[in-house]
């Protein structure tokens, strides 16, 4: 029970491209173009790909607030300041005023993760000189790392919707990442982390379908919010957490439903019930039964609904279904150290045992 996934890099990669809408990018890999030894040439390549296209295409640009003193008057004129300043005397005045700058937070993300690449010793001299060339078109870029306070103050729209696919692969290498005491060299962490690699798994599954499964027997694939069936005085919802499903697939004809919550753990099943008569038994995690059991138990889906606990294959392949209060509960596993055709086959697979 206690195996670590292994999953080949080149299966990461496909992963990748469809957690973040880069499709496109598979060709490439398709055709045996592009050979990687680790994760994060993997990223770096990705990455230097992406920043290139966002070069040629230019900056997303926003409007900045600036103080500065001057010798002509631009915008508005800060009279305290000037005072305080004693700017007069020297013919200038203080400003304030609005410009519009690439020296912005989505910028400065992507610089951050350049520059520590650039410290990291396990990248080749090739991929740290192209890393040198994009730099040089953010000198007046400052640097903020991708941390959760600062990806939660992005702000996303038509306008630099693109930029979330880069942000989001500054994400990935930023989780991996430890600087030694001397800040001078970089070193990566494992990179299944839990916490990076679930939220990619989850998204890929997510968008795998959304591109996959047939148009004539599926409605859309989606992430949806389920309401709290609760009667009587409502009031005090707020209280209550949100249930947001990972994946959420229906039947064109609308008669049927299935609830897919995916999972991303070193171990699937743990040896945790100590009240057990065989104590070597590895039990599925409790909350996670819990969660997807109210998912299912709430949503107020007309036609037939069940749940599905998606877990990566760690020791055994699972292949599970139960009847409960007559609402059906599924566990499977997907093995995602297989060929990629067969991690295809397998999701399509699971989608059709509804």
């Amino acid at each position: 029970m206690n195996e670590n996934i292994q999953i080949p890099i080149l299966n990461i990669y496909y992963m990748i491209c469809y957690a973040w809408d880069i499709l496109s990018e598979l060709d490439e890999v398709n055709r045996g173009e592009e050979k990687f030894e680790d994760i994060y040439k993997l990223l770096s390549n990705i990455l230097i790909k992406k920043v290139k296209i966002l070069i040629k295409k230019g900056f997303y640009r926003e409007y900045i607030n600036i103080d500065d003193t001057l010798s002509t008057i631009r915008g508005k004129i800060n009279i305290n300041d000037s005072i305080n300043k004693n700017s007069l005397a020297l013919k200038k005045v203080c400003c304030e005023y609005d410009e519009l700058s690439d020296n912005i937070l989505f910028n400065a993300i992507i610089k951050y993760t350049l520059l520590k690449l650039l410290k990291c010793q396990y990248l080749d001299n090739n991929i740290k000189n192209q890393i040198k060339k994009l730099l040089l078109y953010f000198n007046n870029v400052k640097e903020e790392a991708p941390t959760k306070y600062n990806l939660e103050r992005l702000k996303y729209d038509t306008n630099n919707k693109h930029y979330r696919s880069i942000i989001n692969i500054c994400q990935l290498i930023y989780n991996g990442l430890i600087v030694n005491e001397s800040n001078v060299k970089i070193k990566f962490l494992d990179y299944l982390k839990d916490n990076c690699m679930a939220k990619l798994f989850e998204n890929f599954v997510l968008n795998f379908y959304k591109e996959k499964l047939d148009n004539e027997k599926f409605k859309k694939a989606k992430s949806s919010k389920i309401k709290w069936n609760i009667t009587g005085d409502s009031s005090d919802l707020r209280y209550l957490p949100n249930m947001i499903t990972d994946i959420v697939l229906e039947k064109r004809d609308g008669s049927k439903r299935m609830i897919i919550d995916t999972k991303f753990y070193k171990e699937t099943l743990k040896i945790q019930d100590r009240f057990s008569m065989n104590n070597n038994i590895g039990r599925i995690n409790s909350n996670n039964i819990y969660q997807i059991n109210t998912y299912i138990n709430q949503d107020r889906f007309d036609g037939e609904i069940c749940g599905m606990l998606l877990y990566p294959t760690v020791g055994q392949d699972l292949d599970l279904s139960y009847e409960i209060s007559e609402k059906k509960l599924m566990i499977k596993t997907i093995d995602l150290n297989n060929k990629w055709e067969n991690i295809e086959k397998r999701l399509i697979e699971i989608a059709n045992s509804f």
